[in-house]
């Protein structure tokens, strides 16, 4: 059995990002080596924040590369950065995606080239350095989840087979499997159901229904792949009038029943769940005005540890982003209101997740 090393007070104080004008909204991070790579989007426009990981670092000033929304980041496993986003030309919105070279960005490609509205993108590096998108498309006539590839060129793309809905997530596995999740309604009036899809060998499977709550709203899920194969998804589930999070691991004879993750009777939303390396994946969320944290060993049918109160007092979360560095630092920057009433980003850090082990004395009579 292990548990987390304790700490009196792992969590940093947050600290206001001064660098992001007031409004900055729907951040997302990465890290890419040395370095925590923040994007965010202020009036419409893409910007690009850079932290170095080493010992006291400032955040660089952020530089603007694009017009758009809905960030995405992934990494090529050479340390490439990506940014896929939405942005509406000529009357559509569509998918594109620029590069970071370590110097500046490369000029977007499109990666939709659809005749309908695409929205929510989602990124994904393949342990051979293949690139992946999924997004929602409304070409077939409603919403979609379509799947794209990067070839040497120029982007390919299409519907998933039996994929309609919205809010898709994305995660690769070791072996190169790719997996998406996504949310849509069982029938016109229906609640909202989670569900996922595989792809190997250029196949995609039958998508199964996750959530298995039909009776209640189940929402943006997320989903993770460590380098051992594990996987995971997140989702935030209708439960009266408030939501809670549920999560579910991926079996060798496919995908456990449901479980809670979050505090019962607690308002909460925003999830997201990462591997750190192979051996633990982490949990945030937001519950009320507080962002909460949770933590469990890697290995299949593992137990989550106690959850714990990451921030307190934030007003207003509308947004959350989270990255766990190579050291194994979480990092969190969510969007909050300040004292003034005006939306800021705030950046804190959680010191890393331990394993230890609990001795069971055996005693020789």
């Amino acid at each position: 059995m292990s548990s987390p090393a304790s700490s009196e007070r792992p969590w940093s104080a947050a600290v206001p990002l001064s660098f992001a004008r007031a409004g900055s909204a729907e951040p997302v991070m990465l890290v890419v080596g040395e370095t925590l790579h923040l994007v965010f989007v202020a009036n419409k426009t893409l910007y690009h924040a850079r932290l170095s990981l080493t010992a006291a670092a400032e955040w660089q000033p952020p530089v603007q590369f694009a017009s758009g929304e809905s960030p995405a980041l992934a990494a090529t496993p050479d340390g490439k950065l990506y940014c896929a986003f939405t942005n509406w030309f000529l009357g559509n919105c569509e998918v594109y995606c620029a590069a970071w070279d370590g110097q500046k960005w490369a000029l977007p490609q499109v990666v939709s080239r659809t005749s309908g509205v695409s929205t929510a993108p989602v990124l994904a590096a393949g342990p051979d350095g293949s690139l992946h998108a999924v997004w929602a498309d409304t070409t077939p006539g409603r919403s979609t989840i379509y799947y794209g590839h990067k070839g040497d060129i120029a982007w390919t793309s299409g519907p998933i087979p039996g994929a309609a809905g919205s809010h898709p997530a994305l995660a690769v596995a070791p072996d190169g499997e790719l997996l998406v999740a996504w949310q849509d309604r069982l029938g016109e009036a229906g609640a909202f159901e989670v569900f996922c899809a595989s792809r190997k060998a250029g196949a995609w499977d039958v998508p199964q229904i996750i959530s298995d709550a039909p009776q209640r709203h189940s929402l943006y899920p997320k989903l993770a792949c460590n380098s051992r194969g594990n996987c995971h998804i997140v989702w935030q589930e209708q439960a009266g009038q408030t939501y809670v999070i549920r999560c579910a691991e991926r079996l060798s004879a496919g995908w456990a029943p449901p479980a809670d993750l979050s505090d019962p009777g607690m308002d909460c939303r925003l999830a997201h769940i990462m591997p750190r390396s192979a051996e633990i994946f982490q949990a945030v969320w937001a519950c009320g005005s507080a962002l909460r944290h949770r933590a469990r060993p890697a290995e299949a049918r593992a137990f989550w540890w106690q959850a714990e109160t990451a921030q307190s007092d934030c007003e207003g979360v509308s947004d959350l982003a989270a990255a766990i560095d190579a050291s194994g630092v979480t990092h969190l920057v969510w969007s909050a209101y300040d004292p003034a009433g005006q939306r800021q980003l705030y950046h804190a850090r959680r010191d890393p997740v331990r394993m230890q082990g609990i001795f069971i004395p055996i005693v020789i009579g």
